[in-house]
């Protein structure tokens, strides 16, 4: 959806055939865009499509396509934002049975939002102590096994089910990132953008 959205706007703005747009062209039309992250999030979507086209055989195979010779452009670091051990006692604190697991193991093992509404409780390993994530459910399309903290297991093993989705109610990604700022609402707590998963590579790695 993401992608798409994306291409559709850069579409709208070249109705021609995909090998008569230049570097030139591509690097006009980003600068019209915005700057920083937006800038290079779209150029990254760009260049997705141009590699298409090359695969595809509507740009030469044997030459570097116009979208790969467009820079990045540099990005102001954006802050990163965590929830306290305090945060974290009054947003599990308001979160209902169905949703613990899912905000737990969000804040407790790091996985990206999108892994998580891809993930089965198939994947969820008490025993053995790890959740093992497939190719085809994270964002690099490379199997990863992420172990269950002390913490974690105890959050989750009175709503560890045999199979079945974790997040079993939310028909689609957007309603669980709704989700999860909602849960934060309700705790009076400020939502923080990624926050579950900052949270939990910061306090790991410290």
């Amino acid at each position: 959806k993401d992608i798409g959205r994306k291409l559709r706007r850069f579409a709208s703005a070249f109705e021609c055939s995909i090998a008569s747009i230049g570097t030139p062209d591509i690097k006009q039309w980003l600068s019209r865009q915005g700057k920083g992250r937006t800038n290079n999030n779209l150029r990254s979507a760009i260049s997705t499509l141009f590699s298409f086209a090359k695969e595809s055989g509507y740009l030469p195979k044997n030459e570097q396509h116009a979208a790969e010779l467009v820079s990045k452009v540099n990005e102001k670091p954006s802050d990163i934002g965590i929830y306290t051990p305090d945060e974290m006692t009054r947003i599990l604190g308001v979160t209902d049975s169905e949703m613990v697991p899912t905000l737990a193991i969000a804040a407790f093992a790091g996985l990206r939002s999108s892994e998580i509404f891809r993930l089965d409780w198939q994947d969820v390993n008490l025993g053995r102590s790890h959740i093992a994530l497939s190719a085809e459910k994270t964002k690099t399309a490379s199997r990863r096994i992420v172990p269950i903290t002390p913490n974690l297991k105890e959050w989750l093993r009175p709503h560890v089910k045999k199979h079945g989705r974790v997040t079993p109610s939310l028909q689609n990604l957007d309603n669980l990132t709704r989700k999860f700022s909602a849960i934060c609402e309700d705790a009076g707590v400020p939502v923080q953008r990624n926050g579950f998963r900052h949270s939990f590579a910061s306090y790991r790695l410290a």
